[in-house]
Order: C-alpha cells, then sequence, then structure tokens
C-alpha cells in the first residue's frame, strides 16, 4: 500500500499564514528550479492528444521519434578526453557504440556501461552524448554508450539483452582493448535506461555475478509497470503524461502479463540480495519519483547498499538539461562524482 505524505513547509514566511495553509496539498505543482521555470517557459508545449482512430503503436512510436528529431540538440560539452565510434557484439550481431576516455594517468581504468533514456522507443548515442561526456569527466571513468534496439520493432526484452550483451563485452573480451579494469564495472542510465541498467544487475544475479557489477547509478528510472504511485498524479502536471506514458508502455510491452517480470519491473523483484550497491537520484516533479524511491527502500531491506537523493526543484530528464540548468548540472555531476569514487573503493 503507498501512503501518501503530507509535508509541512517550514520556511520563515509560513509563519504569517493560517495554520491551515501549512501544508502542501498532494496534487498542488511542485516548485521549480527557478532556471527550469524559465526552461519550461521557453520550451512550447503542445498538449498530447490521442488521434481517433488511434494508430499502431509503430505509427505512434514514429511520430513522437519524428517530434524528438525537431528539438534543437544540447550544445555539446568540452571533454578531456577521447571519443571513439565502435561495433559493439551482441548475441544476434552487433551494435553502434560510442566510448568516452577522459584522459587519466591511472594503468586501468573503471568502466560504465551506459543506456540512454527516450521510453524505450527514442534516444540514441547522439540525444546523450553530453551526458555521457559529463559522467566520463566527473566520475574519471571508461564510459560506454550503446545504441540498443529500441520498440516497438524490438520489443522487451530485446533492449535488455543487448545492454547486458554489452556489459558482458566490456567486462570480458573489450577489457584488455579498451584498457579497463573488469572488477570495476559500473552500470548506469536514465529513464528507460536507469531500468535497463539495474535489470542488467538483476541478470547478472542470476547468472552467479556474470558479469561481475560493482556499482549501479540510476537517474530518475522506470521501474514499475504494475503499480500506480501518489507521484503519478501528484506531478501529472509536470511530469510524464499519462497518456505518453501508456504507448511508451504498451510499445515496449505489448503483452501485457509480462509487465510484472521484474526484469520489466524491477521493484517487484523478491529476492534482492547480493545486488551491487549504488544510488538512485529521483527528481522531485517527476511522475516516476516514488516507484523509484520504492524501489531504494526495497534494496535497502533487502541489505544492498544503496542511497537514494530527491532533485528538489527538478524534472524528469534533468541530466540532459545541464546545460541550460546548473543546479541539475551539479546533481549530475555530483552523481557521477560518486560513481567513481565508490568504483574506485571496491578494488
Amino acid at each position: 500500500m503507498c501512503i501518501v505524505e503530507r509535508r509541512v513547509c517550514l520556511g520563515v514566511s509560513n509563519y504569517m499564514r493560517p495554520a491551515r495553509d501549512w501544508f502542501v496539498e498532494e496534487h498542488m505543482p511542485k516548485p521549480l528550479d527557478p532556471l527550469v521555470q524559465e526552461l519550461v517557459a521557453r520550451t512550447p508545449r503542445t498538449p498530447f492528444v490521442m488521434p481517433d482512430p488511434r494508430p499502431s503503436a509503430a505509427e505512434l512510436a514514429l511520430a513522437i521519434r519524428g517530434r524528438d528529431r525537431t528539438t534543437t540538440p544540447a550544445p555539446v560539452a568540452d571533454f578531456d578526453g577521447e571519443i571513439a565510434e565502435c561495433l559493439v557484439p551482441v548475441r544476434w550481431g552487433s551494435l553502434p557504440g560510442r566510448v568516452y576516455r577522459p584522459h587519466s594517468t591511472e594503468a586501468r581504468l573503471p568502466a560504465v556501461a551506459f543506456f540512454h533514456g527516450g521510453g524505450f522507443i527514442g534516444g540514441d548515442l547522439d540525444s546523450h552524448d553530453r551526458l555521457c561526456r559529463e559522467l566520463a569527466a566527473a566520475s574519471r571513468a571508461l564510459v560506454l554508450s550503446l545504441a540498443y534496439r529500441l520498440a516497438p520493432e524490438a520489443p522487451f526484452p530485446a533492449g535488455l539483452e543487448d545492454a547486458y550483451d554489452a556489459t558482458a563485452w566490456l567486462a570480458s573480451a573489450a577489457a584488455g582493448e579498451l584498457g579497463i579494469d573488469p572488477q570495476r564495472i559500473a552500470v548506469a542510465g536514465d529513464s528507460a535506461g536507469g531500468n535497463l541498467a539495474t535489470a542488467v544487475a538483476l541478470l547478472a544475479k542470476r547468472h552467479h555475478g556474470t558479469p561481475s557489477i560493482a556499482f549501479q547509478l540510476l537517474l530518475y528510472p522506470k521501474l514499475d509497470f504494475v503499480n500506480d504511485y501518489p507521484s503519478h498524479v501528484e506531478n501529472g502536471a509536470d511530469g510524464i503524461p499519462r497518456a505518453l506514458s501508456q504507448i511508451f508502455d504498451d510499445c515496449y510491452l505489448p503483452d501485457a502479463s509480462r509487465r510484472s517480470d521484474p526484469l520489466a519491473s524491477p521493484v517487484l523483484a523478491i529476492d534482492l540480495a547480493g545486488m551491487p550497491p549504488g544510488l538512485i537520484v529521483t527528481a522531485d516533479a517527476d511522475t516516476l519519483r516514488d516507484e523509484a524511491e520504492a524501489y531504494g527502500q526495497a534494496l535497502r531491506q533487502a541489505g544492498v547498499e544503496i542511497a537514494t537523493l530527491r532533485a528538489i526543484g527538478q524534472l524528469h530528464g534533468f541530466a540532459v538539461m545541464t546545460e541550460q540548468v546548473p543546479s541539475a548540472r551539479l546533481i549530475t555531476q555530483a552523481a557521477a562524482s560518486l560513481m567513481g569514487h565508490s568504483l574506485r573503493s571496491s578494488r
């Protein structure tokens, strides 16, 4: 059962208000960082209306991808290191990848397998290029970004299989070639990619620790396709529109009976003991906030060393807003720095 927390506002100005106004109602919009508010105000937001009759999942996915391609990409961040394109072998062939190697004097760098967000139907190497540069620079770890297969053309578990194979390759065959330490491998991702990252860790646990994963960084992840949470309603105005999230769900998991699979909805996993330590970062004004925090609580109850950080004033997707929002950049870089420190402490 989900319990809605009612919070007391303790700002100085609140002492001038009647007592009944000290409580923040559950459905009131969350206060946003002023620069986030400016960014939202500058970005035209067209309400999502489902066409009637409803198009197929493939047609909807193509329309959403086309809309995303019209968005101006974030300026490329400076990067003190090397960036190289590569092909990542997976069980059925190979996929494009991109390697970010920060300059370092270490003989063997820790490494991160990174999976981009995009609702399982969008996103690519370019959409998250800036974020990967920042993760590599702040963590001082090599980052491998993977262009995994997207739904609805390749629904669950296709993207997960790609993510697992890429992580296994990074920790084994590629370790010597890339000059990394196979005992210091992390998985990381944002939104849908956060789902894939922790699902890879679950698969590795099932495979008796193969590959060995030392850390997981989950940025505002999608972790439950079954249950409703207070934040789904509370943050409905600023978060992911419900109609849009349903398209993501239908594309990635067209067979509704598979939505309770822990590899799709990790928060439903029964046995989480032995999962790698890590950090879950949620956004206060995100519809996915509560399910991610519920997962963090489940991991802690299983004895996993996991921390959950709620980013106040931030929206879903803040890690790709770092050029415009300095507070988002600080949060993202701090999370990456912690990941790098943890990987180096795991030796």
